[in-house]
């Protein structure tokens, strides 16, 4: 069965990769059964907790991750579950209590920290579809996080309240928190809105897992639902339907002139090309990593 030191243990997986951006036990084979034997010997081995260059097992040395925070993935990640932390004893330990104004979500440094800068033409799909992606729950704890970064409550985040947050929350690579800031600051104003964050959110859900991607293509899919294509018009309609029916003469041709970019010869784009709108630079690692819904249909 599963039980607390096991909730625990994947408490520290789940913590690791939040300040690391990585999992701790990660297999680039790209055999699916050797990768997934190579993911359980490491994790049989154990997590070494020390300090060593490169991903892995171990601590990245070049990762600005507080010694704190590292103490505690340590203690989530021992092997004998009966030495690793009970959740009485996370709760005390240096990384809360030494942090006692610490509110914002995991969840939300998770999509902070993967939001890439993305096209034009994402951006316009994300923002048409984010009250379909994201819940009313997820939306509330948005919200919570926003207003911890917001200090002076004009619904306005700078680069300086999103460093300060996420030191508290053991992230302490500046150049990094630079990176993350220009990439969600999607129209470029030196500063972040509530909108921005919920893309952001909102980009981490449906890049997480291939299903979620496939899902948003086919809800796209008005005008040829059953060719596994999506149209410009299907586009348009997305648009419209979250602006009253109405799109604006330059944000039509906008939308056009970009999609004509991604589309093939007769004027449509399939699921591959719509993956490399969103993954950008990323798409093909992301499709030879996660095994095509298409493919798995066919199989």
């Amino acid at each position: 069965g599963y039980n607390t030191p096991a909730d625990m243990w994947s408490m520290g997986v789940i913590m690791f990769a939040v300040l690391y951006g990585t999992l701790p036990f990660r297999s680039r084979n790209r055999d699916p059964r050797k990768k997934v034997q190579e993911v359980e010997d490491m994790i049989v081995q154990g997590f070494d907790p020390v300090l060593r260059k490169g991903e892995g097992p171990w601590f990245d040395s070049d990762a600005r991750v507080s010694e704190s925070a590292r103490n505690l993935i340590a203690e989530l990640l021992q092997r004998n579950p009966e030495k690793r932390m009970t959740a009485e004893e996370v709760l005390k330990h240096a990384w809360f209590t030494n942090a006692p104004d610490h509110k914002l979500s995991p969840l939300v440094i998770q999509s902070l920290k993967e939001f890439h800068h993305h096209n034009k033409l994402k951006d316009i799909v994300l923002k048409s579809m984010c009250s379909k992606i994201v819940s009313k729950q997820e939306q509330t704890e948005l919200h919570e996080a926003f207003d911890e970064m917001d200090k002076k409550g004009d619904g306005h985040v700078f680069l300086k309240d999103l460093q300060k947050v996420l030191h508290k929350c053991g992230f302490h690579d500046d150049e990094a928190i630079k990176r993350i800031f220009e990439s969600i600051d999607v129209d470029h104003t030196g500063e972040i809105n509530y909108q921005e964050l919920l893309m952001a959110y909102a980009d981490m859900k449906v890049s997480a897992r291939q299903e979620r991607l496939y899902r948003a293509f086919h809800h796209m899919q008005r005008h040829q639902p059953n060719k596994d294509r999506i149209t410009v018009e299907d586009i348009l309609d997305i648009v419209k339907s979250t602006q009253k029916g109405k799109v604006d003469k330059h944000t039509e041709h906008e939308i056009k002139v970009l999609f004509k970019h991604y589309a093939e010869k007769d004027g449509t784009i399939d699921y591959r090309g719509f993956a490399k709108m969103w993954y950008g630079k990323h798409a093909r690692k992301k499709l030879e990593d996660l095994q095509s819904p298409l493919h798995h249909e066919n199989a």
